[in-house]
């Protein structure tokens, strides 16, 4: 079937479309944070109905909804995280979480929550799947053999 005009793809929105008559403060919060993961490296971002889906060459690993009020979304991390930005946090898989979160002011983008961006960067790049450090040791690898037995 060939594209006709009226179709959900000419229904898309843009993300001028997903930003426009938000505070100021949202759209800055917004372009902050893809900032931060284009700095990073690979990043696709998928316009959807109500806001953006950032994509890492492995994975997804966050997504932005501009709102009235602020800024939602959604970061996947290696760890759960404890702050009141987050509403939200529970596992997607055996080493990746899923973090809710809202944003009223663009203060709450420091320097602790653009880390967390960074690292669901790395997520989307595939981090889970490789091997983590613990300690500075591999936990994969052998353990030397007890001397006494």
């Amino acid at each position: 079937m060939d594209w006709q005009p009226g179709t959900i793809m000419d229904t898309m929105p843009t993300i001028e479309d997903l930003l426009r008559g938000r505070p100021e403060s949202v759209a800055e919060m917004f372009s902050q944070i893809l900032s931060t993961a284009h700095d990073r490296g690979h990043v696709e971002v998928e316009v959807i109905a109500k806001g953006v889906v950032l994509h890492g060459s492995r994975r997804i690993f966050a997504g932005l909804v501009p709102r009235d009020r602020g800024l939602g979304g959604m970061l996947n991390l290696l760890a759960p995280r404890e702050d009141a930005r987050f509403t939200k946090v529970e596992p997607l898989t055996k080493r990746i979480w899923h973090h809710r979160f809202f944003l009223t002011d663009p203060s709450q983008l420091d320097r602790k929550f653009l880390g967390w961006v960074r690292e669901a960067c790395d997520v989307g790049q595939g981090a889970a799947s490789r091997r983590l450090e613990v300690n500075g040791k591999d936990p994969a690898a052998p353990r030397p053999q007890d001397p006494s037995g």
